[in-house]
This record gives C-alpha cells, structure tokens and sequence, in this order.
C-alpha cells in the first residue's frame, strides 16, 4: 500500500504538521508493507529522499506576511506525480487550494482522499473579523461552514485529533470522523540534565521561575498576552522569567521585546529536536496563550520531558492534559488570567518524581507508534472498501 501526502501547511520552521510527517516517514520506514511519497511547496524543484519516503518539493509562492509558508498551487505537476507514483490513497492536510487539485488527481484514478484536521484556520479567520464587524463575522462564519461542508463531504474519512473537533466536524454532518490522536517522540523528548547550563545561558539565578514558549511566532498564539503577564507575576520577592524558542512573523516584534525586558528571552527556532528537549527538561512551566489550536503537540512534548502545562480553557489543549492533576488552566486567555495559572502552579512547589509521574501519563497515552498503527489500518481499510462505482466527485468540484 503507498500512501502519497498533499500538503500545504509545510515549512522548514513549521510546527505540528512538520512533526507529524516526520514522525509519519519515520514510522512507515520500519514497514515493508507501506510506501509513502510526499508533495510540499518549496523554493525550489526538487526531490529528496528521507528515511524511505520520496518527497516531492514543488516550486511555490511565499504567501504574503508569511515567513516560510508557501502556496502549493502548481496543479499539472501535482497531477503528473500522482499519476506516476500511482498511490493507493491520498492524504490532503487542509481545506486549501492544494487540496482540491489532490481530489481532481483522484479522481483521475480513482482513489480514496482522507482528510487530516490539523488547522482550524477558516474558522479563526471569522474571528479575527468578528472584533470589526460582529455581523461581518456571523456572515463569513456561515459561508465558512458551508465551504467546509462542501469539502470535506468529498472526502472519504476526516481524521481529527480531538472529541471536540470530532463532534464539531459530526454536527455540520461530515461522516465519517475518525478520532486518532497525535503522539510524541518518546525516545527523543526524555527529562534532561539541562537546568543549570540553561540557567547560566539566561543569566538566571537558581530561585527564578521559568516559563517557556515553544512555537511559531504568530499572532494567533497571543504572544502580546504573555508579556503582558509578566507584568502581573514578576517582582523582587517572586522572579519569573519567559523564553521563547521559535520563529515566524512576529520575530521582529518578540525579538525587540526581549531587548527591551529583562525578564524575557528569545532564543532562535531549534531544528534539532535534542535540543528543544533540554529547554522543556530546563522549564519550570510551559505556558501557552493560544486559544485556536486542533491538538497541541508542544503540550506533549513539554509533558515528556516532565514540564506542567498552562493552556487556555477551550483553547484546544484539552485532550493532551487530560489526567494532570490537579489541572490548572487559564479561565481565558487575558493576562490576568494566565498570571493567575502561573502562580497556581508555582504553589504547588513540583518536585521530579511530580515530573516523572507526568511523564508517565504521556507514555501510556500517546506515542506516535499508535497514531500511525491506526492511520496504517484506516488507510487499509478505506482502500479495501473503495470502489470506483463510489467516486462521486463531479467536475465542478475539483480545480
């Protein structure tokens, strides 16, 4: 069985998608059974091999105020590919442009299309209208909806990470909905003895409290809330500090805060996984301000590693913190309110063996061994159950 991936949401720096497929090729590499080929927008025409899987790069447009994203947009090549690759199934990670030339490829063939629900992006499209026009955002929220009604009806399973997304998807009547979550690299994101050479790098003394961000710098994670925090927690008596690792379009911006404060840091993207696990192993807390993630893997990997969590209610983060306890999560995402997380969590004064409970959780939860056992099996069975007589995919519905 060969399974070919069509993704838009790819970037060198990018975060939970990236991990996804890296994990996807690194888990299919160990099985005879299945090929896998990948297509991503790039700068350039190229084609690669990592672990056993053939990645297709395709030259692309940089999407405008993006960093590294690209439009995957080139159809004839993305058809050719498909046709001389002949997977079994196609996997599309969005309801983009990209997505609608990998159904037209299909239905050239035919076969299965699967759906990962990796963004929620057109929904929070609506939201950033909604503090400009409330009736301009219940006006696009509606056409939002039907748009993805109209897409992922066409698919022959959507895959979702969590019950809420699942439930979601279930009421505006896409079926089926497969719930699998995403997993962590066990054998990479470990506690690590990292604390002190951390420390010395900050310039920290031993009783401040670290906070930690990991991620891409956009205006969706609420970054400007997090340094409106420290405003409420750091003092003389009770010292906090906040790094954050990554890049994105608000580098400039965090970059320009952490000259102007003492008590943050910006340390650059780290495309060694190793690495990050020793600033997760060195946090006191991770914090994230985001309120419109699908899953949350940097919870998991944070968690591996031994750190505590601060996510916001509903903001997505849910599923990887279920079993903490005691929970402690933000009412909001406003300063106050993480402020207030922050310093419940410094009260419980967590000791290793809390951390190496909570690691614990993780591994009998989540690994990414599970998650593509099950992609593996859903693929399988799509592909049985497929037939050509079922391909109902009209011409109006592909670009």
């Amino acid at each position: 069985m060969k399974i070919c991936d069509v993704v838009q949401s790819y970037s060198p720096t990018s975060g939970g998608v990236k991990r996804y497929l890296s994990n996807k090729m690194r888990c299919f590499a160990e099985r005879s059974d299945i090929g896998h080929v990948m297509i991503v927008p790039w700068k350039e025409n190229r084609v690669d091999v990592a672990h056993q899987t053939r990645v297709y790069r395709l030259r692309s447009p940089r999407i405008p105020g993006s960093v590294d994203y690209r439009l995957l947009m080139n159809r004839k090549r993305i058809y050719d590919i498909v046709e001389s690759e002949r997977p079994n199934i196609l996997e599309v990670d969005s309801a983009c442009l990209s997505s609608w030339m990998a159904i037209g490829a299909a239905r050239q063939t035919p076969i299965p299309v699967v759906a990962y629900y990796h963004s929620d992006f057109p929904r929070r499209l609506s939201d950033k209208l909604r503090p400009c026009s409330s009736l301009l955002a219940e006006v696009s929220a509606g056409i939002i909806n039907r748009y993805l009604i109209h897409f992922y009806r066409r698919m022959d399973a959507t895959v979702t990470a969590t019950r809420a997304f699942q439930k979601t998807l279930q009421k505006m009547g896409v079926n089926p909905v497969i719930r699998i979550p995403l997993g962590v690299n066990i054998e990479t994101f470990y506690p690590r003895n990292s604390r002190k050479a951390i420390f010395q790098e900050l310039g920290l003394s031993e009783d401040t409290f670290l906070l930690l961000y990991a991620g891409r710098l956009a205006g969706m994670k609420n970054l400007d809330h997090l340094f409106a925090m420290m405003d409420f927690i750091s003092s003389e008596k009770d010292r906090y500090h906040l790094a954050l690792v990554g890049d994105g379009e608000l580098r400039e911006k965090v970059v320009r805060a952490a000259r102007e404060r003492k008590d943050l840091s910006w340390i650059p993207y780290r495309s060694s996984r190793d690495e990050l696990a020793q600033w997760y192993s060195a946090a006191d807390l991770f914090v994230h301000a985001g309120t419109q993630e699908t899953f949350g893997l940097v919870s998991l990997e944070a968690q591996a590693c031994g750190a505590r969590v601060i996510g916001v209610k509903g903001g997505g983060m849910e599923e990887t913190l279920h079993g903490e306890s005691p929970l402690i999560m933000a009412e909001n995402e406003s300063p106050e309110a993480l402020a207030w997380a922050v310093q419940q969590a410094r009260k419980l004064e967590e000791t290793e063996t809390d951390r190496q409970r909570r690691r614990n959780r993780i591994l009998n939860n989540f690994s990414w061994e599970n998650t593509f056992r099950r992609m593996a099996a859903l693929y399988s069975h799509l592909c049985n159950s497929f037939s050509a007589d079922t391909f109902t995919y009209g011409s109006d519905d592909v670009v």
